[in-house]
C-alpha cells in the first residue's frame, strides 16, 4: 500500500502536467468504481483516491499560467533583488540566482513572487544575501533542440526551481551588503577551495574541489566536456554516492555519544546541502541519510527501498516539475535505483571477481548504473560513451580515497603547511592519474556518438529493464525454493 499510494501521488502529477484536465472528469471516471469495490478494500481505495487527488492538487502550482503582461517583456525595467546563490562563471560573464524583492516599470511597481536570473560583467562579484537593484529587460526561456534533435523545455526546467526568467547583463546600480549566518558559510567555503587552490596545481585543484563540494566551473569547458565524454562527469557535480561517503565520515568522526552523534551528523547535512547548493541530487541523498539517521535513532530498521521512494514523494512534492522535466533529478533517482534494485541481482553474477577493495561491488554497481540511466541519457542527450564503464572501473575505486586524502590535507595545512605536504602529494598522485584517464580516454576516435532515441524508444528501454528485473527475481527464488 505504500508504494502504490506513492506512486498513485505520482502518477496523478503527470498527468496534471501533461494533459492539464479539470479535476471532476477524474471525479467522474473515479465515482463508478465505488459501486464494485468489495467492503474490505475500500479504505485502501479511499487512500489511493486521496494520494491521487493531493499529487493533482500540488501540480496545479506548476501548471498555472504566468501571471506577467506580456508587454512587461519589451521594454525597460528596474529590479530589487537578493542574491541566494554563489557565482557560475560563464565566462565573460558571471550568473546569479536571485530571489525577486521588487519590479517597476516608470509606470507602476510589479510585483511577482519567484527567482531571476541575473548574468554580470565576470569583474563583478556578489555575495550570498547581496540585496541589489539593477535595471534591464526581463527574458523569458524557451525550449530548444539538444545535439540528439530532442527538446529540452527549458522554459519548464526552470520553472521546477520556481525560476521566471532573465536578465542578460544587468546594470547594477545599488549593492547593499548584508551579513548572515548562511554567507558566512560560503565565505568558510570558498576559503576552503581557496586552501585547495593553494596546495594543488592546475588542474588537480578544481577537480578536488569538484569531488568534494561540487565546484566545477574552475575546470574549464574543454575538461568538462572530456569528462562529460568519458562518462565520469558525476562526479566533479557531486554525486549522491560522494554525498553519502562525506555525511557517514563525519557521522563516525563525532566523538560524542550515540544520540548527539546522530543529531549533529543531521545537522551537518543541512548546512552540507546549503553550502553545495542544494541540487536534485544532494537534496535526494540528504534526505536518504537523513531517514537512515532517524532509524537509527528510534532504533527502527532502515529500508534503502522506502526512504528513496519517500524522498521521492517529499521532492515531487515540493517541487511536482521534476519528475518530468529535471533531468539531474532524474539521473540521479535513475541511477539510485539501478544500484538497489538491479545491483543485487547483477553482482552475484561477478563471483569471479575478488572483493579485495570492494572490487566487485564496484564493478557491479557501475555496471548497474550505467544500465538504469542509458535509455534516459540516450533521449535526453542523445549520445553514448563507449568508454564510460571502463572508465569508471578504473577510477572510481579512488575517489573515495581522494575525497579522505584531499580534506586530510586542506584540514591540516590550516595548521602547518608542511605537515601536509605528503599527504597533498598523495592526493595529487589519485587526481593525476584520474585526469589522465579520462584525457586519454576522450581522445579515442569513438569514445562517444550521437545516438539518440524517441520518448517512446526510451519507454521501451525501461520496460524491457523492468520485465527482465522481474524475471532475474523469478528465476532467483525459483532457485531457492
Amino acid at each position: 500500500m505504500f508504494y502504490l499510494s506513492i506512486f498513485t501521488f505520482l502518477f496523478s502529477i503527470v498527468l496534471r502536467i501533461i494533459f492539464n484536465m479539470e479535476q471532476y472528469i477524474f471525479i467522474l471516471i473515479i465515482l463508478p468504481i465505488l459501486f464494485f469495490i468489495p467492503k474490505r478494500f475500500l479504505i485502501y481505495f479511499i487512500i489511493l483516491v486521496l494520494t491521487f487527488n493531493l499529487g493533482y492538487w500540488r501540480s496545479g502550482s506548476f501548471v498555472e499560467k504566468s501571471s506577467f503582461n506580456e508587454k512587461i517583456f519589451e521594454e525597460q525595467l528596474d529590479f530589487k533583488l537578493k542574491i541566494i546563490s554563489e557565482s557560475e562563471n560563464k565566462g565573460e560573464t558571471r550568473r546569479y540566482v536571485t530571489k525577486i524583492l521588487k519590479i517597476s516599470n516608470k509606470e507602476n511597481e510589479i510585483f511577482k513572487k519567484g527567482k531571476i536570473i541575473i548574468s554580470v560583467p565576470h569583474y563583478i562579484y556578489l555575495d550570498y544575501g547581496d540585496v541589489i537593484r539593477i535595471s534591464g529587460r526581463l527574458f523569458l526561456p524557451e525550449p530548444f533542440l539538444t545535439e540528439g534533435g530532442n527538446i529540452f523545455y527549458y522554459n519548464k526546467f526552470l520553472k521546477t526551481k520556481n525560476i521566471l526568467g532573465s536578465v542578460y547583463r544587468a546594470n547594477i546600480y545599488e549593492v547593499e551588503s548584508n551579513n548572515s549566518f548562511i554567507k558566512n558559510l560560503f565565505i568558510l567555503k570558498q576559503k576552503f577551495v581557496g586552501r585547495m587552490n593553494h596546495l594543488l596545481p592546475y588542474p588537480e585543484a578544481p577537480l578536488l574541489s569538484g569531488i568534494l563540494l561540487g565546484v566545477k566551473d574552475s575546470l574549464g569547458e574543454k575538461r568538462l566536456d572530456d569528462y562529460r565524454v568519458s562518462g565520469l562527469i558525476h562526479i566533479i557535480v557531486l554525486s549522491g554516492s560522494n554525498v553519502a561517503i562525506i555525511i557517514e565520515a563525519v557521522r563516525r568522526s563525532i566523538p560524542l555519544s550515540r544520540k548527539w552523534n546522530i543529531l549533529c551528523a543531521y545537522l551537518f547535512i543541512i548546512l552540507f546541502a546549503i553550502v553545495v547548493g542544494g541540487g536534485a541530487t544532494v537534496i535526494r541523498a540528504s534526505i536518504m541519510a537523513s531517514i537512515s539517521l532517524l532509524a537509527q535513532f528510534s532504533y527502527n530498521k532502515y529500508s534503502v527501498y522506502r526512504s528513496l521512494w519517500v524522498a521521492v514523494f517529499i521532492m515531487a512534492f515540493i517541487s511536482p516539475g521534476i519528475i518530468l522535466y529535471d533531468s539531474s533529478f532524474l539521473l540521479s533517482f535513475l541511477a539510485t535505483c539501478g544500484m538497489v534494485y538491479l545491483n543485487p541481482i547483477i553482482e552475484p553474477r561477478f563471483k569471479k571477481i575478488p572483493e579485495f577493495g570492494e572490487l566487485r561491488f564496484i564493478v557491479s554497481s557501475t555496471i548497474s548504473t550505467y544500465l538504469a540511466v542509458l535509455p534516459y541519457l540516450l533521449y535526453s542527450m542523445g549520445s553514448l560513451s563507449l568508454v564510460s564503464l571502463p572508465v569508471n572501473l578504473i577510477t572510481l575505486p579512488l575517489v573515495p580515497w581522494s575525497m579522505l586524502f584531499g580534506f586530510l590535507a586542506t584540514i591540516i595545512s590550516f595548521a602547518s603547511h608542511n605537515l601536509s605536504l605528503p599527504i597533498v602529494w598523495i592526493t595529487s598522485f589519485i587526481l593525476k592519474y584520474i585526469n589522465l584517464v579520462v584525457e586519454v580516454s576522450a581522445k579515442f576516435k569513438y569514445a562517444a556518438f550521437n545516438s539518440s532515441v524517441s520518448l517512446i524508444g526510451m519507454l521501451f528501454g525501461y520496460i524491457l529493464i523492468v520485465l527482465l528485473f522481474f524475471y532475474a527475481k523469478y528465476s532467483l527464488y525459483k532457485r531457492q525454493v
